[in-house]
């Protein structure tokens, strides 16, 4: 940045808001390909079949969503930031695929029709701060669910917070954007603070972005407990991109719950 002249900040709006229009560079390194594969392996574990409505919570810029509407599912994403949901239409338009965004909070949303299958990747779920707020959460998707239907979503673990990614700091540089990632662990509450600070470049200046995340991760018997008790029938969790199950060192985990028939 030696040859910029100028560094501008713009920190008026909330997460996912600065970020929307360079998430998908900052997430460049992510094989959605992999994922979006295993996940229809578990889909087709629940039962569920391509032609059915899928819901994809906290979908941000659309990446998971497409794959599964590519994959034959009749795809609908959600997401609190408007900003996320303006580039995840703007990505479905690029690809000539006719779908649906709407704004929704993963604790309250209301569905007019129910859908066989709802997902929600990218520890999402870590994002929900309280027990109050999984149990709400899990509660939507139960009631937004169909009969027999399936609710696939991923999970930082406690392991992934605290020794993953600890009090670590990590610099990167993404197709000219350079980001720098401060974690912060709170043992006390299983959470992490992560402040994301974004330098992108703007003819000749730089633009500063500056986020903060917190995340929390609780035990797995706690989210097995509470899927249970929002009423899903059978819960099963695996090492993330596998059918084995979770070891003390994992640090991704996939749930799969489904709704009695």
């Amino acid at each position: 940045m030696k040859d910029k002249t100028k560094v501008t900040e713009n920190t008026n709006l909330p997460p996912y808001g600065q970020i929307a229009p360079i998430y998908d560079i900052l997430m460049s390194d992510v094989d959605y390909k992999s994922w979006a594969e295993y996940v229809l392996k578990l889909l087709e574990r629940a039962g569920a079949k391509p032609g059915q409505s899928l819901l994809d919570l906290a979908c941000g810029t659309g990446a998971m969503t497409l794959l599964l509407a590519m994959a034959g599912y009749r795809a609908t994403g959600m997401d609190l930031s408007p900003e996320m949901l303006k580039i995840a239409r703007q990505n479905a338009a690029e690809q000539k695929k006719e779908m649906e965004f709407f704004q929704g909070d993963l604790r309250v949303f209301k569905t007019e029709s129910n859908y066989n299958v709802i997902t929600c990747f990218f520890d999402s779920v870590n994002y929900l701060l309280t027990p109050e707020d999984v149990a709400a959460c899990f509660a939507s998707v139960y009631r937004a669910l169909a009969s027999g239907g399936a609710f696939i979503f991923d999970v930082n673990t406690i392991h992934a917070l605290s020794q993953f990614w600890g009090n670590n700091t990590e610099m990167r540089e993404d197709k000219g954007v350079i980001s720098v990632w401060n974690n912060r662990y709170l043992p006390a509450s299983n959470s992490s603070e992560l402040t994301l600070t974004a330098f992108v470049p703007r003819g000749g200046l730089y633009e500063k972005l500056a986020e903060r995340h917190t995340e929390r991760a609780y035990p797995l018997d706690d989210l097995d407990r509470a899927l249970k008790n929002a009423g899903f029938q059978s819960v099963e969790y695996f090492k993330h991109n596998s059918f084995d199950l979770p070891a003390e060192n994992t640090t991704r985990v996939t749930f799969l719950a489904a709704k009695a028939m």
